[in-house]
């Protein structure tokens, strides 16, 4: 998997997203995004594009120190999902900043901050 193409899918994904084309929406987390694991996943944002159900997440996890020494760390996650949203079919959660510029376009879009900010603006 070249991770060229998963970047330029992703800027793709931010542009549309900020031009307001893709629309996103909060959902719960299915359960099966933190079996058999410590993870938590407080934050899911899922879209239709191109008729592939995608979700950008933030993954809570405790990153470990020594043996008993832990700390909690988190990163943004990108992911292609089943037809059913509630399964994970393939998932991007390396430390590329990219990612962190696509969680905050997608939650500002899935909150409508710009339509808030117009309307508190508006005199």
């Amino acid at each position: 998997m070249s991770t060229d193409k998963i970047s330029s899918l992703i800027v793709q994904i931010i542009q549309k997203t900020v031009k307001g084309s893709i629309d996103w929406e909060v959902s719960e987390p299915p359960r099966y995004f933190e079996d058999g694991v410590e993870d938590i996943v407080p934050l899911l944002y899922t879209t239709s594009y191109k008729g592939k159900n995608i979700a950008v997440f933030l993954r809570r996890f405790k990153y470990f120190t020594d043996e008993d020494e832990y700390h909690w760390d988190e990163k943004s996650c990108f992911a292609f999902l089943n037809d059913s949203k509630n399964k994970i079919i393939w998932e991007v959660s390396d430390r590329r900043p990219i990612l962190n510029d696509l969680f905050t376009a997608v939650s500002e879009n899935a909150a409508g901050i710009n339509n808030m900010l117009d309307e508190l603006l508006d005199d």
